[in-house]
């Protein structure tokens, strides 16, 4: 759209500056249509120029959501890579021991009655 604007202007001028050539009737249709052609071209630049500078934002936020996306990426993979060489380093836990189970011995070997 914006190099179809500029060209539009440029042909607006040109028709408007060819039309002082052409006397009363030719200045008068040839400035509105020359008008009319600059005035199209200038909303067309500027709708192009929206259009472009919208598009290129939009690549931008696509690529820093892209960046983000495989930092985060990085960050499970070496989060998951350290998990792993902890569990490579780790012994396997002692049984729990459980208490109660067995009767107190209170240190000879016999149970002292009262």
């Amino acid at each position: 759209m914006l190099p179809s604007g500029i060209v539009l202007m440029v042909l607006g001028a040109l028709i408007a500056f060819v039309s002082f050539g052409g006397g009363l009737a030719g200045l008068g249709l040839g400035l509105q249509t020359g008008g009319w052609c600059f005035s199209l071209g200038f909303l067309l630049a500027i709708a192009g120029a929206i259009i472009s500078a919208i598009h290129d934002h939009r690549k931008a936020v696509l690529a820093e959501l892209q960046n983000q996306r495989r930092d985060i990426r990085n960050g499970f993979q070496s989060l998951r890579d350290e998990l792993d060489r902890v569990r490579a380093n780790t012994e396997p836990p002692a049984p729990i021991p459980v208490y109660g189970t067995a009767p107190i011995n209170p240190g000879d070997g016999q149970l002292r009655e009262p």
